[in-house]
């Protein structure tokens, strides 16, 4: 069952089903966290899915954080 994830997303939502989960349930949690803006989480998101190296989940964070009003120059620092 494919949700509008990239075909990487589900391989892996397939195969660590565990890690799917902790992942998913990020956001969540970050939203919980008190002083944790909706800016400082899409930048959080942005920073993991340069360090998993995704360029789909890249550009997907970027557009989002843009959109989220993450200016350019906080999206290169």
């Amino acid at each position: 069952m494919n949700n509008g994830l990239p075909e990487f997303y589900e391989k892996v939502k397939e195969k660590y089903p565990e890690i799917w989960e902790k992942y998913r349930d990020l956001g969540a949690a970050l939203g919980g966290c008190p002083g944790v803006t909706p800016k400082t989480q899409h930048l959080v998101k942005l920073a993991i899915a340069v360090g998993s190296g995704s360029e789909g989940a890249l550009h997907s964070h970027v557009r989002r954080a843009i959109e989220a009003g993450v200016s350019d120059d906080e999206i290169r620092h």
